[in-house]
């Protein structure tokens, strides 16, 4: 947003954004005069989480993030030179950590210069690690992680170039419309309270009610479209209105459906 904010204030550079939704920019494609262009990426798309894990846990580096006091900072301090702030405007820092930032500062804290400080070491950090992940994922399937912009969709690439047999393990691809159709059809797990007291009653935990279900017949494959009022006849996904038992006959809804707001039973 920063960076699209200074470039509309020039006329010679021309914008392409791509939203995840109405305030998360996934890809920014700068072109000037119509000719050279830069495309910049979300990186928290393509490996999802905070950068201090990613670097120590996920790949195995010893440098994480300088600690900052975030909560310290506003207009009237940016030019603050002195002690070093109170532990309390850190963020996960332990005592210890805290005791030896005091000291290497020695009463002359600079502010602006630990901000420059932590952002160059944020760049650097994210720069490395795009570097060894692109290398990791390049080295064992061949694959340049630029080519997409979501963990998802790299996944999904990976397994179409290296796993996927197109004449064994035939995948069909449906047209967005179909696509969006057939996700309206699709809910999460359902959680109803049918009452709220009584007088006996038998507890049941069961399991692996989703695992059970993959153990049957699945509609997959290939699909056609067929017009009739005989259910009984079909497999599949069916779109039909319904016309529910009264709250007096059917006193608990156990059909989901869904609204603008979300989902209602």
């Amino acid at each position: 947003h920063f960076i699209m904010k200074s470039l509309l204030t020039n006329n010679t550079y021309d914008l392409k954004v791509v939203l995840e939704d109405s305030s998360s920019i996934i890809d920014l494609s700068i072109k000037k005069n119509g000719k050279k262009k830069i495309t910049l990426l979300d990186s928290s798309k393509l490996l999802p989480g905070k950068l201090d894990d990613i670097s120590k846990n996920i790949l195995g580096f010893d440098k994480g993030k300088e600690y900052f006091p975030h909560r310290f900072v506003n207009n009237d301090r940016f030019n603050y030179v002195g002690q070093l702030p109170e532990i309390k405007y850190f963020d996960n820092i332990t005592k210890k950590k805290y005791d030896n930032l005091a000291a290497e500062g020695g009463g002359n804290w600079n502010l602006k210069n630990s901000l420059l400080s932590y952002l160059e070491n944020d760049v650097d950090l994210l720069y490395q690690i795009l570097i060894k992940f692109g290398k990791g994922v390049f080295d064992n399937f061949g694959i340049n992680i630029t080519r997409r912009k979501s963990i998802s969709g790299l996944a999904l690439l990976i397994y179409q170039s290296n796993y996927y047999n197109k004449e064994d393990d035939k995948l069909p691809l449906f047209p967005d419309t179909l696509d969006k159709v057939l996700r309206e059809s699709y809910f999460g797990g359902a959680t109803q309270l049918g009452t709220h007291s009584c007088d006996h009653a038998y507890e049941y935990d069961i399991n692996s009610q989703y695992p059970n279900a993959m153990l049957g017949d699945m509609p997959v494959g290939n699909c056609w479209f067929r017009s009739t009022s005989d259910l009984e006849s079909c497999f599949g996904v069916v779109s039909a209105h319904i016309k529910a038992p009264s709250k007096l006959q059917l006193p608990i809804a156990i059909l989901p459906r869904r609204k603008n707001n979300g989902m209602v039973y």
